[in-house]
């Protein structure tokens, strides 16, 4: 079977929940019996080949429109078009590039942070509706997330599967690192959406003979804003940035994450908190925002759910409590689904549609 995997970035410089996706399954997929070829765009169109896997980039600045990209996925002889993301072009230009090709859309969403991004979202959802034709499947990360588009594009259950994504335990096993006491960690893109500053004065207010260090992994737009929250609430030195890794230095960022002692998520909106799951699987205490997916994590999992994020006496003595104690907030249990169940529901779904 021909594969054809599409994201809006390039996971060669980026490693984020999409590119993460994306790279796992073609990993995976690219077996004997299935050739896989990942195509996104880049900053310059260039072919090579990532981890083993074909690597097609296709040359975009701003807004311009990836026109080499539809031209190529029109010529090719593609089983399978597996799109990733609702909220970019690639996935209209995969769209109007469909051909005989079945095309398969994961939707992989995210909140927006600004008015105009949450307007944004308007004509891509009405494209996509009036396009959905060309759609032979859906795939969500949750139920949450199933639920949301089925109402939005009003499409019959049948057209949806959910597939969370799956952990390579073997892979989270291989990292060794010591727990740090009292490092925090907390990973995501830096915009407002993602609730970074709702963890500043929730530090501010914590007893001083509470020891802590908080790390944030990550780029985008708010780092600033960011930065400057940090000087604001008096914490230079407690909190740290660090840049989001490429996915060639994965291991980096899992031995952070294996350091951390607490995690902590307060996002408005996930699919499914894919970060929030790796730290599940390996037993960490971890903190979110009971709302959009991770509400089920807070249901399934035991996790330590805050119902109101600018409560920051609430996010404080919750996060005392689990420095202090963090045996006492491990998850219930770490039976997260694997990678390798995720890659078999997938080719199921492939096999379907074909």
């Amino acid at each position: 079977m021909r594969i054809c995997l599409i994201a809006p970035r390039s996971p060669r410089l980026f490693s984020a929940g999409i590119e993460n996706i994306v790279m796992s399954l073609a990993k995976q997929l690219n077996t004997g019996r299935n050739f896989v070829e990942i195509c996104c765009l880049g900053p310059e169109s260039t072919w090579s080949t990532f981890k083993g896997i074909h690597l097609n980039e296709f040359y975009q600045t701003g807004s311009n429109y990836p026109k080499a990209l539809k031209e190529y996925l029109e010529i090719k002889d593609f089983d399978i078009v597996h799109v990733h993301g609702i909220n970019n072009v690639v996935t209209l230009v995969a769209l109007l590039g469909k051909r005989k090709n079945k095309l398969i859309l994961s939707f992989d969403s995210s909140g927006s942070s600004t008015l105009s991004g949450k307007l944004l979202k308007i004509p891509f959802y009405l494209l996509v509706r009036l396009l959905k034709k060309r759609i032979d499947h859906y795939i969500c990360l949750s139920e949450f997330e199933k639920k949301h588009f089925k109402r939005i594009l009003n499409e019959p259950s049948s057209k949806f599967s959910v597939i969370p994504f799956g952990i390579d335990k073997k892979e989270m096993a291989s990292i060794k690192a010591p727990t740090i006491k009292g490092k925090i960690l907390s990973v995501g893109r830096l915009v407002k959406n993602k609730g970074f500053q709702h963890i500043f004065p929730a530090l501010k207010l914590l007893n001083h003979n509470t020891k802590y260090q908080l790390e944030i992994i990550g780029d985008g737009p708010y780092k600033e804003r960011l930065e400057g929250l940090v000087t604001d609430y008096e914490l230079d030195g407690f909190v740290t940035f660090t840049p989001e890794f490429p996915y060639s230095e994965r291991k980096k960022y899992l031995k952070k994450l294996k350091e951390a002692e607490v995690f902590v998520l307060l996002s408005n909106y996930e699919s499914q908190g894919i970060v929030v799951t790796e730290a599940i699987s390996i037993g960490k205490p971890v903190m979110v925002k009971d709302s959009t997916a991770l509400h089920d994590h807070v249901g399934n999992y035991g996790l330590v759910g805050v119902t109101d994020v600018e409560h920051y006496g609430e996010i404080t003595w919750k996060l005392k409590e689990m420095l202090d104690k963090p045996w006492k907030f491990v998850p219930k249990n770490n039976s997260v689904i694997s990678q390798k169940e995720t890659n078999i529901r997938t080719m199921e779904v492939y096999e379907m549609v074909k």
